[in-house]
C-alpha cells in the first residue's frame, strides 16, 4: 500500500503485541520507514489445551484420548463425551495424557478436554470428535499372504477387529465380495484373472504392466518404504478414488467406495512394506476407518477456515443441532466446537474446528527485536504509546502540492483575463 501510494514520504507504522508466534515470518520493507510500539509489561499467565484428539478417530468400541497442557504448573482437567464426563485428573506442564475408555455411546460423537477458565478463557477448552461402533468381522484368503494374516491376528488381539467377514483382505485374483483390501496377485500368471475380479465387483481400476526394480513410494505413513514389483494401476472410465500412496506419478495404493487397492503383492519379495513397523497400524486404520461399512471421518480447521467439501457429504449439523446444505466449499464456523458433517440426514463425519495451539503462547518481542526483524530502510522505536501517535507519519505529513498549484493557475488566468479586457482597442 506504501508503494503504490505515490507519496514522497513511506512509512508503516506498526501497533502490534509483538507475539512471537504471529512474527515468525517477516516481511521485508527496505524501501520504507517502519516505526514500532509494543506496549511494555509481561503477558498475562496463561493455561491452555494445546492438544485433544481420538487415537484412532474410528473406536471399535475402545479407544483412547490424547491431551496436553500449556501452563506454568500442575493443572487439574477433565474429559467429556457426549456432553458426559468420563475422566478427570491432573497433568504436568506440557505432559501428554492419554486416558482409554470403552464408553456405551455409538456413532459419531463429539467430546472436549477442559481445563478451569482463566484469565483468558479461550483456550481452555479443545474439542475432538469420535466414531463410536462394534469391531469389524475382517477375514483374509490365502492370496493375501502370510504377512496379511499376521497382522490380523495382532489387530483381533487388541479387539480392532474381530473374526468374520464384514471385509475381506485378498488378493486380486481371489476377489468375490466388497469391502476389501486388494492387493496385486503373487502369481504374475493370476493378473487376467484379477482384472476379470475387479471388473465384476464394478471397481474402476485394473492392474497394469508390471514394475521390476526398487523404487520409493510416497505417502502419509509410509516414511522408508519401497518396491521391488509393482504393477501399473490403470484407471478406468469415471474411475474417482483417493490415491493413498504413490511411485514416482505413478498410484500405488487407491481408495474408494468399499474398496482399497494396492499395486504390489504383501510380500518381502515385492515391497518391505509388511515388515515395517508401520504396516499393522495402517492396516487397522484401513480397515476399521475406510473399509468399516460407513464413509466419513474427522477433518480440522481453524476458525473461518475454508476447505473442500468431501464427496461423501451433502450437510452440515451445528453444535445446537441445526442443519444445513453444504457447497463445494465449506467455510468453517467462527466458533470454536465439532460440527458433524451430514449425507442424507445421517452423520457420516465431523468437522473440528479449534484455535491455533500456537495463539496461547504469548510470550513476546520486544518493540527492539521487532524492529531487527522486519529489515526496514529506516526502523524507529516509539517508547510509549503518546510518542508513537506523535511520529507517525510525521515524515509523510506534508501539504499535497496539487491544490496550491490549481490555485496559482486560476489567479493567473484571472489576470491574464484582466489584462486582456483592459487593453485598448483600436479603430479602424
Amino acid at each position: 500500500m506504501v508503494r503504490g501510494a505515490g507519496l514522497e514520504a513511506r512509512q508503516v507504522a506498526l501497533l502490534t503485541d509483538g507475539q512471537r508466534t504471529e512474527w515468525q515470518r517477516t516481511p521485508s520493507i527496505a524501501d520504507a520507514q517502519v516505526l514500532v510500539y509494543v506496549p511494555g509489561g509481561r503477558p498475562p499467565a496463561n493455561r491452555a489445551v494445546t492438544l485433544a484428539e481420538a487415537r484412532p478417530t474410528r473406536w471399535t468400541p475402545r479407544g483412547s484420548v490424547a491431551a496436553r497442557f500449556l501452563s506454568h504448573d500442575s493443572t487439574t482437567y477433565r474429559i467429556t463425551l457426549n456432553s458426559r464426563t468420563f475422566a478427570r485428573g491432573t497433568a504436568a506442564p506440557n505432559e501428554e495424557v492419554v486416558v482409554h475408555a470403552s464408553p456405551p455411546e455409538r456413532g459419531w460423537l463429539a467430546g472436549t478436554v477442559e481445563l478451569e477458565p482463566d484469565e483468558l478463557a479461550g483456550d481452555n477448552v479443545r474439542s475432538f470428535a469420535v466414531w463410536i461402533g462394534p469391531a469389524p468381522g475382517v477375514s483374509a484368503l490365502p492370496s493375501a499372504g502370510p504377512f496379511a494374516k499376521s497382522a490380523l491376528d495382532v489387530l483381533r488381539s487388541s479387539e480392532r477387529v474381530a473374526d468374520g467377514h464384514d471385509i475381506v483382505v485378498t488378493g486380486g485374483d481371489e476377489l468375490a465380495t466388497l469391502p476389501a483390501l486388494i492387493t496385486a496377485p503373487i502369481d504374475p500368471v493370476r493378473l487376467g484373472t484379477a482384472n476379470r475380479a475387479l471388473e465384476r465387483a464394478g471397481i474402476p481400476w485394473r492392474f497394469g504392466a508390471r514394475r521390476a526394480g526398487d523404487a520409493t513410494v510416497r505417502g502419509p505413513g509410509f516414511e522408508g518404504v519401497t518396491t521391488a514389483v509393482r504393477y501399473d494401476l490403470v484407471a478406468q472410465t469415471g474411475a474417482v478414488a483417493e490415491t493413498l500412496a504413490v511411485v514416482g506419478r505413478d498410484a500405488w495404493v487407491v481408495a474408494g467406495p468399499r474398496y482399497v487397492l494396492v499395486g504390489s503383492p504383501l510380500t518381502a519379495d515385492a515391497t518391505n512394506f509388511p515388515i515395517r513397523a508401520s504396516f499393522v497400524p495402517w492396516l487397522g486404520s484401513i480397515l476399521t476407518e475406510r473399509l468399516v461399512g460407513e464413509p466419513g471421518q474427522v477433518l480440522e480447521a481453524e476458525p473461518g477456515a475454508r476447505i473442500p467439501r468431501p464427496r461423501w457429504a451433502d450437510g452440515l449439523e451445528t453444535v445446537d443441532g441445526q442443519r444445513s446444505s453444504i457447497s463445494d466449499v465449506i467455510e468453517a464456523p467462527g466458533h470454536a466446537g465439532t460440527y458433524f458433517l451430514t449425507r442424507n440426514g445421517r452423520r457420516v463425519g465431523a468437522l473440528v474446528v479449534n484455535g491455533s495451539p500456537a495463539e496461547s503462547q504469548l510470550e513476546q518481542f520486544s518493540a527492539n527485536e521487532l524492529s531487527q526483524r522486519l529489515h526496514a530502510a529506516r526502523a524507529l522505536v516509539a517508547p510509549d504509546a503518546p510518542a508513537w501517535s506523535s511520529m507517525a507519519f510525521r515524515g509523510a505529513a506534508r501539504r499535497s502540492l496539487l491544490e496550491p498549484a490549481l490555485l496559482i493557475a486560476l489567479v493567473l488566468l484571472a489576470v491574464e483575463a484582466v489584462m486582456i479586457g483592459a487593453r485598448p482597442r483600436r479603430v479602424v
